[in-house]
């Protein structure tokens, strides 16, 4: 008796759903959003930039080891991405001055500020 393999056909990710395909990139978090997912192709790039995609955002500073100007920058990116509809952002990293933080918040954002090792 042979054993015969039948080549299962292969999924394409354009074809899922936009709005699992957003719940998937939320997931890889702000820095690899905006450093790399975006890039691959022009429906991921649609979804990254949607502002509902920038409502909710944690930015862990300790998984993103560039310095604090350009996670400054990375900051504003996010802001300016919610276009207005951002309204909750937690910052975990132990060291960074949140005064020095220069971007401008709607008043109806939440801030939460953790230090490292307190959000496990």
């Amino acid at each position: 008796m042979s054993l015969r393999i039948v080549p299962q056909p292969t999924r394409n990710w354009l074809d899922l759903p936009s709005e699992l395909t957003a719940n998937i990139l939320y997931r890889i978090g702000v820095f690899d959003i905006l450093l790399s997912a975006q890039k691959v192709c022009t429906a991921w790039r649609k979804i990254c930039k949607d502002p509902a995609m920038w409502r909710v955002v944690c930015l862990d500073v300790a998984s993103y080891p560039h310095n604090n100007i350009l996670f400054d920058e990375m900051c504003k990116h996010v802001v300016d991405r919610s276009q207005g509809q951002l309204v909750d952002i937690t910052i975990v990293e132990f060291g960074y001055d949140l005064v020095n933080l220069n971007v401008s918040l709607s008043h109806a954002v939440m801030i939460i500020w953790m230090p490292a090792g307190l959000n496990h």
